[in-house]
C-alpha cells in the first residue's frame, strides 16, 4: 500500500505537467464551460487507463515493434485537434449557459477527443511500462493490483485535469460581452492548435 501511495503521487506530479491532456481540457473548459470539459477528461482517462493496463501486460514492447502504427494513430490525432482549434477560432461565441443544439453528441465528440487526445500519444505506454516497475511487482500482480491501479490512475488523473477545467471555467464566466467570449475562444482555439503541434511534434 505504501508504493501505491507514493505511485499516486508520482502520478499526480507528472498529471499536473501541462501537456496535451491539459492544454485540450483548459481549451475545452474555456470554450464550453466545465459541461464540455468533464466528458472531454473522461476520455482523457480512459485512455490512460488502457495504455496503464497494456503496460501491465507486458505490450510495452509491441508498442516499440509497431511503431508505424503509433505514427498513424499521432498524426490523426493532431490533426483532430488542429480542426477543434480552428472551429473555435472561426465559430460565433455564445454566453455561458446557452443551449447547445445536439448536446448528446457533442458530450461524445469530447469523450472520443480526450481518448484521441491520449492515445495519440504513444509515449503514453511506454511511460507506464516504465514506471510501473518501479511501484509494483509486475510479476506478481493480480486482479486486486489492477482495480488498485485503474483507481489510481482514474481519480488522480481526473483531479488534477478537472482542477485545470474548473478554473478555465471560471475564467470563462467571468466575460459576458460578445467581444470578450470571442477573445476566449481565440484563446482556447490558440490552446488546442499548441495541443495539436505537440502531439505532432511528439517523437
Amino acid at each position: 500500500m505504501p508504493m501505491a501511495a507514493a505511485f499516486a503521487l508520482a502520478m499526480a506530479i507528472q498529471a499536473a505537467v501541462p501537456g496535451p491532456g491539459v492544454l485540450t481540457t483548459v481549451a475545452q473548459s474555456l470554450s464550453g464551460g466545465m459541461r464540455h470539459g468533464l466528458p472531454l477528461v473522461l476520455g482523457i482517462v480512459a485512455g490512460d487507463v488502457i495504455y496503464a493496463l497494456l503496460a501491465v501486460l507486458a505490450l510495452s514492447a509491441v508498442a516499440k515493434a509497431v511503431g508505424e502504427v503509433f505514427v498513424v494513430v499521432k498524426l490523426a490525432g493532431a490533426a483532430y485537434l488542429a480542426w477543434m482549434g480552428i472551429r473555435m477560432w472561426i465559430r460565433a461565441p455564445k454566453a455561458p449557459g446557452a443551449s447547445h443544439a445536439g448536446s448528446g453528441r457533442t458530450r461524445t465528440g469530447k469523450f472520443l477527443l480526450g481518448l484521441v487526445t491520449t492515445l495519440s500519444n504513444p509515449k503514453a505506454i511506454l511511460f507506464y511500462g516504465g514506471f510501473l516497475p518501479v511501484f509494483f511487482e509486475l510479476d506478481r500482480f493480480n486482479a486486486a493490483d489492477t482495480l488498485i491501479l485503474v483507481l489510481i490512475v482514474s481519480v488522480v488523473l481526473s483531479g488534477v485535469l478537472l482542477a485545470y477545467g474548473a478554473l478555465a471555467s471560471y475564467a470563462r464566466g467571468v466575460f459576458r460581452s460578445t467581444r470578450a467570449l470571442r477573445r476566449v475562444n481565440r484563446v482556447a482555439g490558440t490552446a488546442m492548435l499548441a495541443s495539436a503541434a505537440a502531439t505532432a511534434l511528439r517523437r
